[in-house]
């Protein structure tokens, strides 16, 4: 299953490219489209004419991983969740990373530890997972990755769902950050298990697409 909220906008969003792109190389998947409240809702109809995509009926105003939670919770029996933006095109089929039980992201940052981001991480995180700040913190860029059910199941009985829920976008730059230290602490190396074993600062670029073997990603720099 692939779940990608959608914070539409005809200047900003690639939606229906990157629907597009995911029934290509995965014509059998579900694709689980989650509105982030978006002033326009007119992409919904020609996006449901594509095989497979299930428009969540759910408006969700907790960024993107508040759409991974809106999604687990009707469907709670995927193997896996494959959490992207609306700003991602598929390249390359991901079958090889969806069929173990191993989490991946797709991509990474490492940079210095931010102490005023200390206290939303220990929000997100909650009582059941404890985080000692340190050097250097490792982030899962755009919170994009590849979960499997048997981790999922964790995050729940952890309460996550509950606790970790961005509000703003200061709050959704942060919880990169939350995954990271959430993956770390799961004792995933997310480095190691990276779709496209890159650090994203070290290919960034606000002007054109970042294309790297599985994926293009654009930053549309909207709130």
């Amino acid at each position: 299953m692939f779940v990608i909220p959608c914070k539409y906008s005809k200047e900003k969003s690639q939606i229906k490219e990157c629907v597009e792109s995911i029934h290509y190389h995965h014509p059998e998947e579900k694709i689980v489209v989650v509105d982030s409240v978006s002033d326009d809702l007119s992409y919904i109809e020609e996006i449901s004419k594509i095989p497979n995509v299930i428009i969540f009926n759910k408006p969700n105003e907790n960024y993107i991983v508040g759409a991974l939670w809106k999604v687990y919770e009707t469907f709670p029996d995927e193997h896996h969740y494959v959490l992207i933006h609306d700003s991602m095109i598929i390249n390359k089929s991901l079958t090889k990373f969806l069929q173990d039980d191993q989490t991946y992201s797709f991509l990474y940052f490492i940079q210095e530890p931010q102490l005023r981001d200390q206290p939303v991480i220990d929000r997100f995180v909650g009582p059941n997972y404890i985080h000692t700040p340190g050097y250097p913190m490792v982030g899962v860029f755009g919170t994009a990755c590849i979960l499997k059910n048997n981790l999922m199941k964790k995050f729940i009985k952890n309460n996550l769902h509950k606790s970790f829920l961005p509000t703003n976008k200061d709050e959704c730059m942060v919880s990169e950050r939350a995954m990271g230290v959430l993956f770390s602490l799961e004792g995933i190396n997310f480095i190691k298990n990276s779709v496209e074993q890159k650090n994203i600062l070290e290919h960034w670029s606000y002007t054109h697409p970042m294309k790297f073997e599985y994926i293009t990603k654009t930053i549309k720099q909207r709130q």
